[in-house]
């Protein structure tokens, strides 16, 4: 396959790292420069191949193609030339990635197909999710863990060998493979590397070979700034900095002013009004700004008077029969209820 990528995509195209003893082996994943994947170039692809079918699975191309031992599923991932290497860094050895990611986690770092990124989380609002691009590959995980990079460089011979590779990282920590409930678990009915790595780690605590340990607690942001190189080190604290800046005005103008604050400021107004009320201020930067500028007490006083902006019938008249489909669906809900 890689013969033929050479000659219709020569240098645009990425070959994934296997185990040599991959149980799994059914499947060839190759990545492709998305610019290419046309139909004249999938089809004769596919010709050159020999496949037998061609379907399309996910946002991937898979070809059938038969072999002296039944037949091999090569698929075709369409990537942009500028994330390949990342994602083939990503998709090398199985489920490598997915296990350094894992451990990866407690930086406050996440690891995925589009490189490795800090996440920065405000304190106090659990929906507001901000990720900033961290350069580096596989070695800056390993770096941030603590896993010497010799055996990833020489490459791994068999599945074993990586795995008893990644437990001696000095940041190796059980929890997030062996507990019972949550995105892992989830993982390993897919994934058989992932739940070979769980056999794995069972065995080598049953053996004593490998100590359970507890959870690792969120690292302060100075552990991996140590990390990083100095100018990518300056770069994430310049953007973690203005985040920070971002969260503080935000929570200075929620005293002043919210969704919650103005429900209890203005009782006389039905949903539809504290919405549009709402809406408006909150896209309305110039208001914003000179709240910040009053006390919260002050801006409360003004909210008590402020006009709500005109609404249309057709608004009115939308709600209502949104209220009323949502009546009808409750009340429709309660009766199975009662039923039951």
């Amino acid at each position: 396959m890689t013969a033929i990528l050479n000659d219709l995509a020569p240098g645009q195209f990425r070959v994934p790292l296997y185990h040599t003893d991959k149980l799994d082996f059914g499947d060839m994943d190759l990545l492709v420069d998305a610019d290419l994947m046309t139909q004249p170039f999938l089809d004769e692809f596919g010709r050159r191949a020999g496949a037998l079918e061609r379907r399309a699975l996910g946002n991937a191309q898979s070809f059938h193609v038969p072999t002296p031992h039944g037949g091999l599923q090569v698929d075709l991932f369409p990537t942009s030339a500028a994330l390949l290497d990342t994602r083939q860094s990503f998709m090398d050895w199985g489920d490598l990635g997915n296990i350094l990611g894992r451990l990866v986690r407690p930086y406050g770092l996440m690891w995925s197909e589009e490189g490795a990124w800090f996440v920065y989380r405000r304190e106090n609002d659990d929906h507001y999710v901000h990720r900033i691009h961290v350069p580096g590959g596989t070695e800056l995980l390993l770096d941030v863990i603590g896993l010497d990079d010799t055996a990833l460089r020489q490459g791994f011979q068999n599945e074993a060998q990586m795995f008893r590779w990644i437990i001696t990282a000095r940041d190796f920590r059980t929890p997030p493979f062996l507990d019972q409930d949550g995105a892992v678990q989830r993982r390993a009915k897919s994934r058989p590397g992932m739940a070979r790595f769980q056999a794995f780690l069972h065995t080598e605590i049953q053996a004593g070979r490998l100590a359970e340990t507890s959870k690792m607690e969120r690292q302060p942001l100075e552990r991996l700034l140590t990390v990083l190189g100095s100018a990518a080190a300056r770069k994430l604290e310049t953007a973690v900095n203005e985040q920070r800046q971002l969260e503080d005005r935000a929570r200075r103008l929620r005293l002043r002013f919210s969704g919650t604050l103005l429900h209890d400021l203005r009782p006389e107004l039905d949903t539809l009004e504290l919405q549009t009320l709402v809406r408006g201020l909150s896209t309305d930067t110039e208001r914003q700004a000179w709240m910040l500028t009053q006390t919260p007490e002050d801006v409360h006083a003004w909210l008590k008077h402020l006009p709500v902006p005109e609404i249309s019938a057709e608004s009115r008249e939308s709600y209502d029969r949104k209220q009323k489909a949502h009546a009808e669906r409750e009340a429709r809900k309660a009766k199975r209820k009662a039923g039951a």
